[in-house]
Parts: C-alpha cells; sequence; structure tokens
C-alpha cells in the first residue's frame, strides 16, 4: 500500500482544530453533545464547514455515513480512511491521547 501524504492546507485546518479550544474531546463517537467531538469529528466539522460546504448536522441519522464519506474524500478512499482512521480512533478512545498530542502526530506522520 501506498503511503499516504495529506493536504497541507487540510491538514491545518485539522490540527487547528484540534488545537483551538473550540471542542471538547469525545469518545467512541464522532460526535455528541454540543461541540463534544472525537478527532475525526473535528476533522469532519472542519472539513465540512470550510472546503466541502456540507455541514454536517449531527442530530440526522446519516450524519455517520456522510462523515465517512468526508474522511473517505480526505484520506483518498475507504481503505486508507480504515486504516488512518483506526489508527486516530485508537488514540483518541483507547489510549486517550490528547487533542494536542494528535494533532502532534497529524503534523508529523501524516
Amino acid at each position: 500500500m501506498k503511503k499516504f501524504k495529506m493536504k497541507k492546507s487540510v491538514k491545518k485546518l485539522w490540527t487547528d482544530g484540534l488545537r483551538s479550544g473550540k471542542y471538547e474531546q469525545y469518545h467512541n463517537e464522532y460526535a455528541g453533545p454540543a461541540n463534544c467531538r472525537c478527532a475525526l469529528g473535528v476533522l469532519i466539522d472542519e472539513y465540512s464547514s470550510k472546503v466541502s460546504r456540507r455541514k454536517i448536522n449531527w442530530k440526522v441519522d446519516h450524519a455517520y455515513d456522510k462523515g465517512n464519506k468526508i474522511l473517505a474524500d480526505v484520506f483518498g478512499g475507504p481503505e486508507m480512511s480504515d486504516k488512518i482512521g483506526s489508527k486516530i480512533i485508537d488514540f483518541n478512545d483507547n489510549k486517550g491521547w490528547s487533542f494536542n498530542k494528535i494533532a502532534g502526530y497529524v503534523d508529523r506522520y501524516l
């Protein structure tokens, strides 16, 4: 499998969102009440509102499907989205990494 390189503009959007203080870190789902998001939920929110113009309404049943489509767009397809997404989910949900630590990983490795 080829190595993935994230677009610098999208990476900045994501890491700025993670470091902004706008979101409260959430676990096991993309989104929770108010501005609670997991790390991937932050990417979906920031990308959907500023790049794709497909703002996600998390209260709608199909929001998660739309979020998955955005992640596939950002990561160059569903296979790479699953691979990278699984790693970020592990950091956020299982290892207890802060948004700042996840942003550092994104900056360095994606």
